[in-house]
């Protein structure tokens, strides 16, 4: 039993080994803007620890996909809290999340947003013209 044991831990050695050069890779394809081929050779990964997360936090954000890569990178920052570059990535999205977040008139939770104000014109647009009346009127 204890040969099957050191098996085991060169195996899972060797395979921490493999995905530190994979994780190294993506990186690099990262850094060159091939989000394609990154993210093939992550999901290539099955070990889903910390790094994992972050690497799959920065495809995300290079995708435009925010919501998605500040709850991965955050996950990675929990996973590894003592990991300043995690920290620092987080801090930078929440950032950038937080200063393009659209807030009418100064208010944190008005509940309305620039999408439901126009919504709100054009329907009421629509309910003027079906009452005879128009709202926006044509030039």
């Amino acid at each position: 039993q204890r040969r099957s044991y050191s098996n085991y831990n060169a195996h899972t050695s060797s395979q921490y080994d493999n995905d530190q050069i994979k994780f190294q890779q993506i990186r690099q394809l990262i850094n060159a803007g091939n989000l394609y081929q990154a993210e093939i050779l992550l999901a290539s990964i099955s070990t889903r620890d910390a790094e994992w997360y972050y690497l799959n936090g920065l495809i995300l954000w290079q995708k435009g996909w925010y919501l998605e890569a500040r709850s991965s990178v955050q996950r990675a920052v929990n996973m590894n809290p003592g990991n300043p570059e995690y920290r620092d990535t987080l801090i930078r999205f929440n950032n950038a999340f937080n200063t393009y977040q659209y807030r009418p008139m100064g208010r944190v939770n008005s509940g309305m947003d620039f999408c439901d104000c126009c919504a709100t014109l054009y329907c009421a647009d629509c309910f003027c013209e079906c009452c005879g009346g128009d709202l926006i009127p044509c030039c």
